[in-house]
């Protein structure tokens, strides 16, 4: 009884044992075969796909500019526009400084009276 017990537990110490080997093994061997084939497919993605990529860009990044340039505004309305910032600019500005002004001359006139 006793050597049954033995073989039976040495051959599943043996069994678990190799699968254990195997799977390590076949793990290894599989993930630097899956790492190469992926970074070849990678390399002739670039080289194939990379070129058409970089010319619709270049073609994107011209219509672009040209759309830009195109829709530019009249020399007329971008005066008009510069006009218009630089009174709301002297609005803000004057409205901003008269508070500050006029309480100055208070003082002054208060100063002068005593």
């Amino acid at each position: 009884m006793n050597q049954i017990v033995t073989i039976i537990l040495t051959a599943l110490l043996s069994s678990m044992f190799t699968i254990t080997l195997g799977y390590f093994l076949i793990r290894r061997i599989l993930r630097e075969h899956a790492e190469q084939n992926a970074q070849r497919y990678l390399d002739r993605f670039k080289e194939e796909i990379g070129p058409v990529m970089e010319e619709r860009v270049k073609k994107g990044v011209k219509d672009g500019i040209r759309e830009g340039v195109a829709s530019l505004p009249s020399r007329e309305m971008i005066r008009e526009t510069t006009r218009t910032m630089a009174k709301t600019g002297v609005d803000i500005v004057g409205d901003t400084l008269k508070p500050l002004l006029s309480r100055r001359t208070k003082r002054r006139d208060i100063d002068t009276d005593d």
